[in-house]
C-alpha cells in the first residue's frame, strides 16, 4: 500500500478492477455481436461463411478490449510484455502447431467453399455422412447411423473427401429378381422410363 492505494505488482488495485470490468463488457459485447451477425447474415450467406464472418467479429472485440485494458487501464508496455514472454510463445506455438493448422484448413474451408453444411461426403472410415458444422477447427459429420465424428479440418484438405451433394447423378447399382413368366424386354422398357422420369426429376428440382 502506497499513499492509500494497493497495489497488485505495479498496478492499482482500483486499475485492476476497472480492467476486469472492461473485460467483462469486452466479453459482453463480442458474444452478443456474433449473435447479431449470425441473425443479419444466415439467410443470406452460407453457414459456414456467416459463422466465420461472425467469428472473425467476435474475437476481433475480443483483441481491442484485452488491448486497450492493457495499454490504457493497466498502462502496461505490451512490447516489454511481448519480448518477456517471447520464449514462451515460441514453445506455445510448436504445441498449437496442429491446431494452427486446423484454424488455416478452417478457414480456406469456408472461404474457398471445398464443402457446405449439409452436404453429404464420404471421407475416411465416416462412410457416407452429412456435414452438420464446420467449426474454426474440426468439422462434424454424422453418417447414416446417426454417429458423429469431429474430423480435423486439416485432415479435410489434405484427404481425398468424395462430396456426393456435388457430384450430382450417382450410379447405385441395385440387383433386382425377375420372374422367368416376365416378359423381358418390358421390364427393360420399364426401367428405362423410370430412369428417364428420375432425371427429369432431377433436372428440374436439383435441390
Amino acid at each position: 500500500m502506497v499513499g492509500g492505494n494497493i497495489f497488485i505488482g505495479n498496478v492499482t488495485l482500483e486499475n485492476f478492477l476497472i480492467f476486469l470490468f472492461i473485460f467483462l463488457l469486452t466479453v459482453i459485447t463480442a458474444n452478443i455481436s456474433y449473435a447479431l451477425l449470425r441473425r443479419l447474415l444466415d439467410d443470406k450467406l452460407s453457414l459456414g461463411s456467416s459463422k466465420l464472418i461472425a467469428i472473425i467479429i467476435q474475437y476481433s472485440f475480443y483483441a481491442l478490449g484485452f488491448y486497450y485494458g492493457v495499454r490504457y487501464v493497466l498502462n502496461l508496455d505490451l512490447n516489454a510484455l511481448i519480448a518477456s514472454l517471447g520464449i514462451f510463445s515460441i514453445a506455445l506455438a510448436f504445441g498449437a502447431q496442429q491446431i494452427i493448422q486446423n484454424f488455416i484448413a478452417g478457414v480456406l474451408i469456408s472461404v474457398v467453399r471445398l464443402i457446405q453444411i449439409d452436404d453429404w461426403v464420404e471421407i475416411g472410415d465416416t462412410g457416407i455422412s452429412n456435414i452438420k458444422e464446420i467449426k474454426l477447427t474440426r468439422t462434424v459429420l454424422r453418417n447414416r447411423n446417426g454417429k458423429l465424428f469431429y474430423v480435423p479440418n486439416s485432415v479435410m484438405v489434405s484427404t481425398v473427401v468424395i462430396n456426393y451433394t456435388r457430384s450430382g447423378f450417382t450410379e447405385v447399382p441395385i440387383l433386382l429378381s425377375i420372374p422367368y413368366s416376365y416378359d423381358f424386354e418390358k421390364v427393360k422398357i420399364s426401367l428405362k422410363k423410370l430412369q428417364i422420369s428420375i432425371q427429369k426429376y432431377f433436372l428440374m428440382y436439383p435441390g
